[in-house]
């Protein structure tokens, strides 16, 4: 696998980017501080005098204070003399490899003598102080605007809205749904009664026949099989019911167990929100809520205080969940709206109430029918294991708990096919109020929107994600959620697109209707709205910023339970930098090698360090040609790439295949589509003729691939001549990070094909494991097969060390918490650490270096590409045309199953239980 491919949405920025930026503010912002320990100066921006510094030569921290030019001290102006008259390292020393360099992300020398070269970390820490600064004065929108659009909003919301009336019909199914619900909650509460009653019987039967039970047990005395097994008959119905009656009352133990860890959003934070909620549920009709919690979903829940004693003893009190990422991502129309519908919950009080009852029975049905414990573990192990009667013994006991939970998941899907159409029906309702609040024909946009950050909430996992391996976390995750959406928002609007078609058709078991029919439903409604505010939704907070960064922080430590430090947190200004770098580096790397870029350009790249030309004109000519070739080649080399895959899996296949007959193994089940049967010595040779023609068609595109490089790496050295570094924007900072990639780079290469015939043996592990599953009762082909795993094993382990070791020589390019570590540190598991032979820990190993290794080389290629495109503009040469997307082919439709199959196979029925848990939460 290319690992190009592992980047997709990957967000790369370097430090040096960052750093280097203070040097382009203009002369007049800049201001000269002094050390008074050491008397090092330096400049710094204006608006951090006043904040503490740290020295970068004797690490004092002092006070930053403006000094004029000209004014110093008789004690230091021999020190400083002294550090005017170092000599400068040569500057052929930046083409080092990185393993020699000292401080890989440190930006160039400076050549003002009053200057010092000050750490990374002080920078850093100034250069984040003024993107926050620089950030909160672009974003910041006027105080007058902000107090504009919210009298308009409040003003908007005068008087009440006029709904269409409950249609009889709906209260009449409503009802009889509930009704419906009651009925099978009493027969879940009678299947448990009449356990109970059965316990009772049987105990009064034994004990009115115990002096025959005394009998029978003298008259087998001295026969100790016999009293056992004549005890274990007698006391098989008690543990029967006893444990069936114990697995049904389970899901009511932890009903109410559990404590409440939302974050709540109080009045006296954000007073205008709360007026702003108090003046729409007046405007709908509906209970203001009693507290409102915030968290990091895209989504927005209603519910009642204190959940079921609410719906049944009549409770008013209602919570508002307000996700904050629909917050960062929607306009305020398209907000009001969404809260509007959460309202529209607030007035089905019947409905509510009845609703709530129905999803804790749902619930309960389900925990019992699929929720699975230690216990249930216990009695499978005691099943399985000892002595034959202890093995009969819970095999009943199983078939029982088994019928049992069989006629619990008839009552369930009952159940939920009944309760759906309730709580579809109550979506249905409560959007008619936020179609009246927005009006019809933007409710479209509001809820493709809603759609487009719910899919956009996948991206920002995934960038966390790869942000968590540098034990890096972005601070607002909302406003990561609603970047995302903007970058990708081309792409997000196609995805959009193709959910909604995918999607029309609400299921039986769906608790909410398709977007498709709701986006239906309210514009049959034909609204005009009452709110036209396009602003950010933002507006209706006085600090979003420091309310989200709340949210993300109880997001990383009391939702997901991790151990966060403020110094891992990055800040979110950074981060949109990154990923929108990183998005335009994307389309760059597909532009200049027109689509065809792969691991076979990186491994022809010559390992010379970059130095300027000594012909310029002649590596220009040479250029120009090799992108001229790669324009009139890009059609037939992408079908040359299609059928070398193609030969590739099917060499890949046919290597397994033959090594797995050798062993006497099983293949049927592993591939699909299945290979065709054949003999040992016939697979043998049609790997060799295969390998032959894979061969073949490498040797046949590899000129062109070379040349691919070669372009590559000419205009990277020409970064390094220095009129091409003068005309290029940042060129300083870009051919420093060149010289520094471009080694890394090729060696990375080397190491991840090496590391790639690892991966191949991982993957062989996994299939010896299936197929010796197969030939158990094979003992030759069983002992083979751990023999091949052991080798395997064995080449695995050693191979991991041969490539730690390696790692450990080089220096990560990028951002890491720890500062400047290895590539072992920042890539390889804390838990390998080269002594411990276990297969378990070598797989897992093997899995997370190849993501990591294969990322990073993406990460590293991206920039070098996006720097040599640069150089190309600064030479004249236009960008190349972008590539036609292409067409995906469609799949075949596949053979439809039963409704059953259908349902527990889609994980149907574990989205319900979520959903449904999240509600009663």
């Amino acid at each position: 696998m290319s690992f190009l491919t592992k980047i997709e949405f990957q967000s790369v920025r370097s430090r040096t980017t960052l750093l280097i930026s203070m040097q382009l503010v203009e002369e007049k912002t800049m201001a000269t501080v002094q050390c008074p320990t050491c008397g090092t100066r330096f400049k710094i921006l204006d608006s951090l005098l006043g904040h503490n510094g740290r020295c970068g030569k004797c690490k004092s921290v002092y006070r930053l204070v403006a000094v004029s030019e000209s004014e110093t001290t008789p004690a230091i102006s021999s020190a400083l003399q002294q550090q005017s008259e170092k000599p400068q390292p040569p500057k052929s020393a930046q083409s080092k490899p990185i393993q020699q360099q000292s401080s890989p992300l440190k930006p160039p020398q400076p050549k003002a003598v009053d200057t010092i070269n000050i750490t990374d970390s002080f920078l850093a820490n100034l250069e984040a102080v003024q993107q926050q600064a620089i950030a909160a004065k672009k974003k910041a929108p006027p105080q007058a605007n902000v107090l504009q659009a919210r009298r308009k909003l409040m003003s908007s919301l005068n008087g009440e809205l006029v709904v269409s009336p409950i249609p009889a019909a709906y209260r009449l199914a409503m009802f009889v749904v509930g009704m419906f619900m009651c009925v099978l909650a009493l027969v879940y509460f009678v299947i448990i009664l009449s356990g109970f009653a059965g316990i009772y019987f049987y105990c009064s039967f034994l004990l009115s026949h115990s002096d025959e039970l005394l009998h029978n047990w003298e008259s087998v005395k001295g026969r100790p099989q016999a009293q056992g097994l004549g005890l274990i008959l007698t006391c098989l119905p008690i543990i029967v019911i006893v444990t069936i009656l114990f697995f049904m009352i389970k899901p009511l133990l932890f009903l109410w167990s559990g404590k409440d860890e939302r974050l709540e959003l109080t009045r006296e934070r954000e007073p205008f929100l709360f007026q702003f909620l108090d003046k729409l549920c007046d405007y709908v009709g509906a209970i203001p809520p009693s507290r409102v919690f915030i968290n990091c979903d895209v989504n927005a829940a209603a519910s009642f205080r204190h959940g079921i004693w609410s719906a049944i003893f009549g409770g008013h009190d209602c919570d508002l969940t307000l996700g904050l990422p629909l917050v960062a991502g929607m306009n305020m129309n398209q907000l009001v709206g969404v809260i509007a519908h959460e309202f529209g919950h607030f007035t089905q009080g019947g409905g509510m109430r009845f609703g709530n009852i129905i999803r804790i029975a749902s619930f309960q049905f389900l925990q019992a029918a699929y929720g699975r414990d230690r216990l249930d573990r216990l009695i499978y192990t005691l099943s399985t294991t000892g002595h034959v009667l202890n093995i009969f013994f819970f095999m009943i006991l199983r078939l029982f708990i088994w019928m049992t939970r069989l006629v619990l998941k008839g009552l369930m899907m009952l159940g939920f096919s009944i309760s759906g159409y309730l709580s579809r029906q109550m979506e249905f309702d409560a959007d008619q109020f936020e179609a009246r609040v927005l009006g019809s024909k933007l409710f479209r946009d509001s809820t493709r929107r809603l759609l487009g950050l719910t899919i956009s909430n996948s991206k920002s996992v995934y960038d966390v994600n790869k942000m968590f391996q540098d034990e890096l976390l972005v601070d607002n995750y909302p406003r990561l959620i609603a970047a995302n959406a903007e970058i990708m928002n081309e792409l997000l609007q196609k995805w959009v697109d193709k959910d909604l078609e995918e999607n029309k058709k609400t299921g039986w078991f769906d608790t909410h209707p398709s977007y498709a029919d709701r986006i239906q439903h309210a514009e049959a409604i034909e609204a005009e709205g009452v709110i036209d505010l396009d602003c950010p939704a933002t507006w209706l907070f006085d600090n979003f910023d420091a309310v989200s960064r709340d949210a993300t922080w109880h997001f990383y430590t009391v939702e997901h339970k991790l151990d966060v430090k403020n110094s891992s947190l990055k800040n979110i200004n950074v981060v949109i930098s990154e990923l929108q770098e990183e998005a335009a580096r994307n389309k760059t790397v597909g532009r200049y090698f027109q689509g065809l870029f792969c691991d076979r350009v990186a491994e022809s790249l010559s390992w010379e360090p970059l130095a300027a030309p000594g012909n310029p004109a002649v590596c220009k000519n040479e250029i120009k040609a090799v992108r001229d070739r790669i324009v009139q080649k890009r059609e037939s080399l992408e079908k040359h790439n299609e059928e070398l895959e193609k030969i590739q899996n099917n060499f890949w296949q046919l290597q397994t295949v033959t090594y797995l007959q050798n062993c006497k193994g099983d293949y049927s089940g592993i591939f699909d589509p299945e290979p065709p049967k054949r003999k040992y010595l016939d697979n043998l040779a049609e790997k060799n003729r295969v390998e032959f023609q894979k061969n073949d068609l490498l040797e046949q595109s590899a000129p062109e691939y070379r040349l691919m490089a070669k372009r590559l790496q000419q205009a990277l050295s020409l970064i390094c001549f220095e009129p091409v570094t003068q005309r290029v924007e940042n060129g300083e900072t870009m051919r420093y990070r060149a010289e520094i990639l471009y080694p890394i780079g090729c060696r990375l290469t080397q190491i991840y094909k090496r590391f790639a015939q690892l991966y191949q043996q991982r993957t062989l592990i996994l299939v010896l494991y299936v197929s010796g599953r197969k030939i158990n009762s094979n003992s030759s082909a069983a002992t083979k097969h751990n023999n091949a795993i052991e080798s395997i094993q064995k080449e695995i382990f050693e191979g991991l060390k041969q490539t730690t070791n390696e790692m450990n020589e080089m220096q990560y390019p990028y951002d890491h918490a720890q500062g400047q570590v290895t590539l072992k540190t920042a890539m390889v598991p804390t838990a390998f650490d080269g002594t411990k032979n276990d297969l378990g820990l070598l797989m897992d190993t093997t899995e997370i270096i190849h993501d990591r290794l294969g990322s990073l080389l993406g990460r590293i290629y991206l920039e070098l590409a996006s720097t040599a495109e640069k150089v190309e503009s600064v030479l004249g040469f236009p960008l190349l045309p972008n590539v036609p997307e292409k067409e995906k082919e469609e799949e075949k439709p596949k053979k439809k199953r039963g409704l059953w199959r259908r349902l527990l196979g889609s994980g149907k029925v574990y989205t319900i239980l979520f959903s449904i848990g999240r509600q009663i939460k």
